[in-house]
């Protein structure tokens, strides 16, 4: 699978960490939470109960629809594997980078959201390349690490 790595300044890496966390599928503001009493069998509930969970039907159509009119709903970085590295390890303390390991149409996605909503821009290939073997490395001596454990 691709990767791709972008640069974020230090200043900046609250406002990334929120877009990385956020999920606009799990956001109550947005969609909203199951009614009381919408676990039971329809012909269990009460009128108030149906006439609830119909609302909120109607309400989640109406998310779901406005979701799709957005250019980035669909690109969700808590769904894929990611990582946040100290730049500190390529002579950049000011500077953090952003790891991303995903399918290669989310990626184009991607490059594309994170400059519109916060001008963060993929780095050069040669820099590029270098953050993506220090991550492989890592995860190839944790996986190293942990089938000793398990042998």
């Amino acid at each position: 699978m691709p990767a791709h790595v972008y640069e974020c300044r230090k200043s900046e890496l609250e406002q990334l960490k929120k877009l990385l966390a956020y999920d606009p599928y799990l956001d109550t503001s947005i969609i909203p939470p199951t009614t009381p009493g919408s676990d039971k069998p329809v012909d269990k509930q009460t009128e108030d109960e149906k006439r609830m969970a119909a609302e909120r039907e109607q309400k989640v159509r109406e998310a779901l629809e406005r979701l799709k009119q957005d250019k980035y709903s669909d690109v969700i970085f808590a769904r894929q594997q990611y990582e946040i590295i100290d730049g500190s390890a390529f002579g950049s303390p000011d500077i953090s980078y952003l790891y991303i390991k995903a399918a290669e149409d989310f990626l184009a996605k991607a490059d594309e959201a994170l400059e519109h909503k916060l001008g963060v821009k993929r780095v050069p290939k040669e820099l590029e390349d270098k953050v993506v073997a220090k991550v492989i490395a890592e995860e190839e001596s944790g996986n190293a690490g942990f089938g000793s454990i398990f042998g």
